[in-house]
């Protein structure tokens, strides 16, 4: 019998690691990936501790060949969830000061890496989840690329949304995600239960985490 399996990426820190802590919690098998081998191996200990099965594998989404290498290891597991969180963050700054490199990853990674493995996991999957930002429903100043690659997502999920209904697509919107108790903005412990829960009900699928208002 097939069993569920979450595939998460950009896993080792920040949002991802809170949401595969939520997904294990309520019993969802993981399979967790990100460019840091020692906080993947220290977060697999954690969730293994919730009785399910979690596959963790390092790699750089950036290098077209480890990319290669982890589909193919995905494939080989079913994965039927994928989470879409691994992303470059903005350096706001102007367009022509921005180097080429960083140029060609945030368009890689924020934009193209996660229609790849959407089309290429096509035939298990059933649910995506997009993490996407606020910037990917507002224009910023100094955030030209960061914008464009995540009203490019979104442009991407709604267009899927269309021309599938039978695969389960939500984009998440955060904006201010606060770390612990001195920061502002919502808790990201919170924000991932609250992406869970509406994961679990699919009663709609734009969910908007805009903390930015609860600044004290």
């Amino acid at each position: 019998m097939h069993l569920s399996r979450v595939l998460i990426t950009g896993a080792s820190s920040g949002f991802g690691y809170q949401l595969a802590l939520e997904f294990a919690k309520n019993g969802k098998n993981l399979f967790i990936t990100g460019r840091n081998e020692r906080r993947l191996s220290r977060l697999k200990k954690i969730v293994d501790q919730y009785g399910i099965s979690c596959i963790s594998y390092a790699a750089d989404l950036s290098d077209h060949n480890q990319l290669s290498l982890l589909t193919n290891k995905i494939i080989e597991h079913e994965v039927d969830v994928l989470i879409n969180n691994a992303g470059i963050l903005c350096r706001g700054m102007p367009l022509f000061e921005l180097d080429k490199s960083y140029v060609d990853e945030i368009l890689n990674i924020n934009f193209t890496v996660p229609i790849l493995l959407t089309f290429e996991l096509k035939k298990t999957l059933k649910v995506v989840i997009n993490i996407n930002s606020i910037c990917g429903l507002e224009l910023k100043k100094n955030r030209s690329l960061y914008c464009a690659t995540k009203w490019g997502l979104r442009a991407f999920s709604d267009c899927i949304k269309k021309e599938d209904t039978e695969l389960y697509v939500l984009d998440v919107y955060p904006s201010k995600l606060a770390k612990d108790e001195k920061d502002f903005g919502i808790n990201v412990k919170e924000a991932a239960k609250m992406v869970y829960n509406t994961y679990n009900t699919k009663a709609i699928t734009k969910l908007v985490l805009d903390g930015r208002g609860e600044k004290k």
